[in-house]
């Protein structure tokens, strides 16, 4: 499926990069803008040597993520039809997909809510170190990419809060038997 929508994406677009009025404003380090979309711009064009991938890498890491996310919920539902109804409507926001070859941080930010939503998934089917440091790390590039992000930090918060309310006192001791 993720080959068919790439097909569909180079038929589209023909892996032309697009622009809206601020987009320039991405292109360089701008004090208005958070510095990590410039930054994977920069990853872009040193891997692939000019701007005309960016389309496919945004592209790419929006359906990564949407796999992550599909799977991560297939495990926590233990449902994988739950998690494929998922990966099909997440592959069904056209508007999205279609425009992540916009010169704009909207596709890299849906892709690390994406993920850090699948880390989520994780941790709450099985709580390790890894999916908490997942949670993490999804949180602060976020962040980084669009400053809303931040609200993503609130969710290991949020994550603590059931196990300290849910937790029951221990039992009192049984009195002492008499013979």
């Amino acid at each position: 499926m993720t080959a068919y929508v790439n097909v569909l994406f180079w038929l589209y677009t023909e892996y032309r990069v697009g622009f809206f009025l601020d987009s320039a404003h991405y292109l360089t380090w701008h004090p208005m803008r958070a510095p990590g979309y410039p930054a994977f711009i920069e990853l872009v064009m040193a891997l692939g040597g000019d701007l005309r991938w960016l389309g496919v890498a945004q592209l790419n890491l929006l359906l990564l993520s949407f796999l992550a996310l599909s799977y991560g919920f297939a495990r926590l539902t233990q449902s994988r039809a739950m998690g494929l109804a998922l990966m099909l409507l997440l592959y069904g926001l056209a508007p999205l997909v279609r425009h992540a070859n916009i010169v704009l941080a909207e596709a890299v930010f849906a892709a690390l809510i994406c993920l850090h939503l699948a880390a989520l998934c994780c941790y709450l089917r099985r709580a390790g170190a890894g999916s908490a440091l997942a949670i993490g790390v999804t949180a602060a590039l976020a962040f980084m990419v669009r400053p809303n992000g931040i609200v993503l930090a609130a969710t290991p918060l949020l994550l603590l809060l059931p196990a300290h309310i849910s937790t029951p006192p221990p039992p009192p001791p049984p009195p002492p038997q008499r013979r």
